[in-house]
């Protein structure tokens, strides 16, 4: 948690935070990203993308703009709601609308977040979007047991709020991954896919 805190601690100065509100900003993001049902959206998967991010870094255009998309794309979720990533652009709007970034970049890093829907097709043409999306689904380039271990974070997650039986979960978790099978390239950045 301390080389999270530090993390958020140098995103926060560049994008122009003061001191009370980086320590409000990151105690809220705390809270959510540990809440007792996240089994899989919770810092561990925030840190890995963090990690990403810095891996990736010179194919990245706006660096702070995909920076504050890792931090807050998945700060609202529950299971089986249809409307946690627009709650995380909603929520990072409000925060970020405190900092001195541009309402340009504002509106990317909304943007990006929104576009983490992946039950909907993917129609951005921005290259950090694309990338953005390739670092979030590298899970399933990563060794078969990490596969299967995020596999049972997803159904402990959903399992877990009690909100419908394992066999829905079962049926809506199928169609899901079918359509993932189903898409002709799971990753869209040359560069991703060859690594």
């Amino acid at each position: 948690m301390k080389q999270l805190k530090e993390k958020w601690n140098r995103f926060a100065q560049c994008a122009g935070f003061n001191a009370q509100d980086t320590e409000a900003t990151f105690a809220l993001l705390d809270s959510l990203y540990s809440e007792p049902y996240r089994r899989y959206h919770n810092w561990v998967h925030i840190s890995t993308l963090l990690t990403l991010a810095e891996q990736w870094k010179q194919a990245i255009q706006d660096q702070i703009a995909f920076e504050a998309a890792i931090w807050f794309h998945d700060a609202i979720y529950v299971p089986s709601r249809a409307d946690n990533e627009q709650n995380s652009a909603f929520l990072a709007q409000c925060i970020l609308s405190k900092s001195k970034l541009e309402n340009k970049t504002i509106k990317k890093i909304v943007e990006i977040i929104l576009s983490t829907e992946y039950t909907k097709p993917f129609e951005s043409d921005d290259a950090d979007t694309a990338l953005f999306h390739d670092l979030d689904f590298a899970i399933f380039a990563f060794p078969i047991e990490h596969v299967l271990t995020y596999d049972r974070n997803i159904h402990g997650e959903f399992l877990s709020t009690h909100l419908f039986p394992e066999n829905e979960f079962n049926i809506h978790r199928s169609h899901f991954l079918q359509k993932m099978l189903n898409r002709k390239e799971l990753y869209k950045v040359n560069e991703t896919r060859a690594a």
